[in-house]
Parts: C-alpha cells; structure tokens; sequence
C-alpha cells in the first residue's frame, strides 16, 4: 500500500556474541503491515571476507516456517571488519507484497563458509523465536550458491542461536 509509509521491523537478540554460517538462514519478523511493497532488508554481520550475498524475503506457511520467495535481490564483494555491521540490501525487480499475516521471513546466503554474523544463543519456545536454516548440499548450503534463492524455502531446523535481522516495508 503505497499511502502507507515503509517501516522497518526487527528481531533478533543485539547482543554481542557471534558465530559464522555457512547456509540459507532466516528470522521470522512478525507486525509487517499487510499490503505494503517489500524494500529492503538487514542483517546485522559480525565479519564479511569479501563474499557475495543472495538476500530475500519469503511469506510463513502458516506453522512458522518460511515458504514462498516475495523479493530478492544480491550483492557483492562484501567485506566488512567492523565489529556488528548493519548491512542493508535493497529487493530488486518488483518486490511483492507483506502478505495478510504481517510474517515475513527474511533472508541470507552467502557464497562462501564460516562467515560471522550477530548472534544470541536462544532456548525455550517458541523454538521459531530461534532462527532458521537449511545446510543440505541440495537445498540452502553455500556450495549450492548459484541455485539459490528458491522459489519455495529450502527448510531443514531451527537453529539454537537468534540472528538479528530486519524487513524494511
């Protein structure tokens, strides 16, 4: 809804900790407004070792899973050494919409292994509140870089550390 302004939504811890990923990585963002144009979103990195990296958005199957690519987009040579480093990526092409739930799942591939990213190690439930991943060759795994974002969401767990991460709507 373009009579709507965009605004930004984050989860995820901000605390300062780390870990490195290798594979297709999501946090759910919840309270979107339904109907407005996808923009952008963020990550929050720990370190980047010039990489490239596939970014998207995808609705929730309605059990708290990612489901169906909405926006995309990549960037690349990505370096970054500054210690928890927001970095933002603009959707490319036509974006669709937040769908009527308000859930989006943002996210994040990168083209090499062991990349650092902001982390907070999560437990109880929702085990959701967590993030998740897909690390199998043949679906999110960064050895399948160049197949990767999928139309329908590799999903394979929920992870036992909270990425933070951000959809700009």
């Amino acid at each position: 809804d373009s009579s709507v302004p965009a605004e930004t939504l984050c989860a995820g811890q901000t605390t300062d900790s780390n870990a490195t990923f290798s594979e297709i990585s999501y946090k759910q963002v919840t309270g979107c407004t339904a109907g407005n144009t996808l923009v952008s979103c963020s990550v929050d990195f720990y370190n980047l070792t010039d990489v490239d990296l596939k970014f998207g958005a995808y609705s929730d199957n309605g059990s708290n899973v990612p489901d169906q690519l909405l926006a995309s987009g990549e960037v690349t040579n990505q370096t970054i050494s500054n210690t928890y480093t927001t970095l933002t990526m603009t959707f490319t092409g036509t974006p669709d919409v937040v769908p009527a739930d308000g859930i989006i799942w943002v996210a994040v591939i990168p083209s090499k292994a062991s990349q650092g990213i902001r982390t907070t190690a999560v437990g109880g439930t929702p085990v959701y509140t967590s993030s998740a991943y897909d690390a199998t060759g043949s679906g999110g795994d960064y050895s399948n870089y160049a197949n990767n974002l999928k139309t329908t969401a590799p999903f394979q767990a929920y992870g036992g550390n909270s990425y933070r991460m951000c959809v700009t709507a």
